[in-house]
């Protein structure tokens, strides 16, 4: 891992052991197959990008593991950070990969902005990220403000929120005005996909993750993060289930890994897309967090 992906994560599990007082047990890792773990889990809960799909290419497996879990009559579960749009077209997506899941199998944390809005009483709100992700916010009926507005009269102590969604280029209009309006004092920052790094073929690149905990940290602002590693979508997705033994799977420690464990379940880390097979131990003694089982693809 990076410097920087290793201090932000490390952030991360500071906020969630803090915030939740619990601990991530110790243990060693096992490697393991698809098949063992079909005979010992009822539900797979899977990361998506980085995890059954890169970019616009499917893992060699993924297809052909998706079918046979259903033929075992599993609940499948995509867990995801997408955060710029809905799980219908998420779904979508997924189809024209070929990998079928229904929206209502999907558990994104873009799912979890219209709750965060109308827990905070928020009616206005600046959006960084793709236009689709507006979608979150007709959801819970906030208006989306524009560049150069400065108005959020509407908003509890009239202050400027910021809802991060991707980190878009650096000198797109949007991350000029968000920097502009996060100097502001009272302005709430909602981190909506805290993912650091994404794989791609070319190699790994920093996303939004990053670039909301540098705003955090540079701007101080009242800071709300959404999604994995974080415990909102793990209940969620605990609600979505019918009951059964869980096993998240997914390929960055700092997010699929840690947030599983913190909320309790078993995890499978994939040592596809954000983890290199050379490199998940050391990254696993830096984390202080262990997945239960390690899949080589």
């Amino acid at each position: 891992m990076k410097k920087l992906e290793i201090e932000i994560y490390s952030y991360y599990n500071k906020i969630i052991l803090t915030t939740k007082n619990v601990t991530t047990p110790k243990l060693k890792s096992v490697e393991t197959s698809w098949s063992e773990l079909s005979e010992k889990y009822d539900n797979f809960v899977f990361d998506g990008f980085g995890t059954l799909y890169l970019a616009n290419t499917v893992y060699d497996y993924s297809i052909a593991l998706i079918n046979k879990l259903r033929k075992a009559n599993k609940k499948l579960r995509v867990l995801t950070n997408a955060a710029s749009r809905s799980s219908q077209k998420l779904a979508a997506h997924l189809n024209t990969l070929s990998l079928e899941f229904a929206p209502d199998e999907i558990i994104s944390s873009g799912s979890l902005i219209p709750d965060a809005l109308l827990k905070q009483k928020i009616s206005k709100a600046f959006l960084v990220g793709p236009q689709s992700a507006k979608y979150f916010l007709q959801q819970a009926q906030c208006q989306s403000a524009e560049v150069g507005d400065l108005d959020f009269s509407g908003n509890p102590q009239q202050s400027p929120v910021v809802i991060l969604t991707s980190s878009l280029d650096d000198d797109a209009p949007e991350r000029q005005w968000a920097t502009k309006l996060l100097q502001i004092p009272g302005c709430i920052l909602i981190i909506a996909n805290p993912d650091v790094m994404a794989p791609s073929p070319s190699g790994k690149y920093f996303v939004s993750g990053s670039l909301g905990y540098e705003w955090e940290q540079k701007y101080r602002c009242k800071t709300t993060y959404l999604g994995k590693p974080f415990a909102e979508i793990y209940h969620k997705l605990k609600a979505s289930l019918p009951g059964g033994k869980t096993l998240v799977i997914g390929d960055t420690i700092g997010t699929d890994i840690l947030g599983g464990k913190t909320q309790g379940l078993d995890t499978a880390l994939i040592l596809n897309g954000n983890s290199a097979q050379s490199a998940w131990v050391e990254n696993s003694k830096i984390l202080n967090t262990a997945p239960h089982w390690i899949i080589k693809p």
